[in-house]
Formats: structure tokens, C-alpha cells, sequence
């Protein structure tokens, strides 16, 4: 459903993504760097939880109504900080370490894979590690990887496909 005030913020860090590819791709001039920096700058200063950490699931305008953190969520906010990053765009690189510290200690905790949903202090968290997060995950560390040449990141990337399409997917059947 269209909102104009409500902002998800999957789809906050898909404009940094998206926008960060048109410019890696040379297209549309200054408008692409700019609007990947406007959507940098949101995420960190919108969706970026000062007080707990994390980044909020919902905004209105600029105010958190759904403050639960949600690992799908940060998976995105860890490809726009890699995607941004290799762009150039001021602030990304930034917003990629902020954002994969929060998902490896609050939503990895030192598994193979990511918790899906957590409080917005972080004090509750479900147990449940669902495979689409862990997708988007995957994902995200290979471009942080990418973006940045450190190992750490492409090494978390293998730990998840790893533990989803060899070690979880052999037990099955």
C-alpha cells in the first residue's frame, strides 16, 4: 500500500542500493550520487536507533512507530552501507560497520545464523533463524566484501550458505 509518510526500512536501504548502482554504473550524473547520499544520510539519522542501537522497522515521516529490529531489515542496511561504500558516497562505509556490528552481536551471537526479530533494546529476541534473513545476509556480507576487500565479511557469508545449503540441508529427508 502506498503511504507517503510511512518508510520501511527495507525499502529506505533499497534506495541506497539502487541509487549507489546508478552511480557504479555511471548513469544519470550528480542526481544518482546525490540521492544515494540523501538515502545514506535517512538511514542513519531516520532509521538508526541512537539509544539501543539498530535501526527501526517503520518510520512515519521520521518517527519510529514499529520500533522492533528485524534481522531481514539490517541485512538490507548492510547492503546499502557495502553498495554506498563502493560508490563513494560520504557516510556509507559507516553505516556498514555500524550496521554488521549490530547483526553480529545482536542478531548472529556468535551461530552460523541470524535471530529473526529482536525487541528494540535488544533484550528480547526470538529463537527462530529463518532462511530468508539469512539469504539477504549472505547477500550483504559478499557485497560488504566487495566493497571493503576484508576478509571477516566474506568469511560470515560462507558461514551462512554454508550452514544452509550443506550442513541443514543434508540433515533433511
Amino acid at each position: 500500500v502506498l503511504d507517503g509518510e510511512q518508510k520501511h526500512l527495507v525499502a529506505s536501504a533499497r534506495f541506497a542500493v539502487l541509487f549507489s548502482f546508478g552511480v557504479l554504473a555511471g548513469a544519470g550524473g550528480d542526481w544518482c550520487r546525490d540521492a544515494a547520499a540523501e538515502a545514506v544520510d535517512f538511514l542513519w539519522n531516520a532509521h538508526r536507533d541512537s539509544a539501543h542501537g539498530g535501526y527501526f522497522w517503520i518510520l512515519r515521516g521520521d518517527e519510529p512507530v514499529d520500533r522492533r529490529k528485524q534481522s531481514y531489515g539490517h541485512a538490507f542496511v548492510v547492503l546499502a552501507g557495502a553498495m554506498a561504500h563502493r560508490a563513494g558516497i560520504a557516510g556509507a562505509k559507516p553505516l556498514l560497520e555500524d550496521a554488521a556490528d549490530i547483526a553480529e552481536r545482536h542478531f548472529f551471537r556468535g551461530e552460523d545464523l541470524a535471530l529473526n526479530t529482536a525487541s528494540e533494546d535488544f533484550a528480547e529476541i526470538t529463537g527462530y533463524r529463518g532462511q530468508n534473513p539469512n539469504m539477504h545476509f549472505c547477500e550483504a556480507f559478499i557485497a560488504a566484501y566487495e566493497a571493503t576487500g576484508d576478509q571477516a565479511y566474506l568469511d560470515r557469508a560462507y558461514r551462512i550458505a554454508d550452514a544452509l545449503a550443506r550442513r541443514i540441508a543434508t540433515r533433511i529427508g
